[in-house]
């Protein structure tokens, strides 16, 4: 083992320990670990900064910063409130529901975004009817 893997695999395990303990919050450990590796010589700053030209990159930080637009004006909690009316809280009727939902919404944008708009929704609706989030956020993500 090199001396770059070790340094690369307890930057991986601090940050492990940091994840699970959540006593430092997620987007600053991704943060510090982009920081730890430029410091530490494993990565140049070329390297490090490359990772944001990714055309993946920039569309998961776009997603969530609408869904985060989208929660805090409301609009997410409008959805949810279609979604239970049409739904009216049976399992199988909101399953349905949901998937019909998400498959308008991907038909005019992109699958990742038409998920992340619908999670926080049924979410809400999950807590609300007492079914377990992953009987309807599996269909979701189907």
């Amino acid at each position: 083992m090199t001396l770059e893997i070790g340094i690369v695999l307890s930057i991986l395990g601090i940050a492990f320990i940091l994840f699970i303990t959540g006593k430092v919050r997620v987007d600053l450990v991704g943060m510090l670990i982009l920081v730890s590796l430029s410091i530490t010589g494993v990565l140049t700053i070329d390297e490090v900064l490359n990772g944001f030209s990714n055309e993946a990159v920039v569309t998961v930080i776009s997603i969530f910063i609408i869904s985060a637009g989208l929660n805090s004006t409301g609009v997410s909690d409008s959805i949810g409130k279609i979604l239970w009316n049409f739904g009216n809280g049976d399992q199988v009727r909101l399953i349905i529901v949901i998937m019909v939902m998400v498959a308008l919404f991907s038909s005019v944008m992109n699958n990742v975004a038409a998920a992340s708009i619908l999670f926080p929704a049924v979410v809400s609706i999950s807590s609300r009817s007492r079914i377990p989030p992953s009987k309807l956020l599996i269909p979701l993500a189907y």
